[in-house]
């Protein structure tokens, strides 16, 4: 069971800023870049539903995650 410590958030904004930065695609690779970019957001639903559940049970609140 995967737990996200506080101090992973800011890896997860990373991961977001990195998403959308994929998401703008350069002459010749756009096909290529927009799978790469869905592949990345479905991957991130994926752990973040995995994860969005603490240790105890409770389910951290999708805003307060997002934020």
């Amino acid at each position: 069971m995967m737990y996200i410590k506080p101090a992973a958030e800011g890896e997860l904004k990373k991961g977001w800023a990195r998403l959308y930065r994929t998401m703008i695609p350069k002459k010749g690779e756009h096909n290529k870049c927009k799978a790469k970019a869905v592949g990345l957001a479905t991957l991130m639903i994926l752990m973040q539903n995995r994860t969005s559940r603490s240790r105890n049970g409770s389910v951290i609140s999708k805003t307060k995650f997002w934020s």
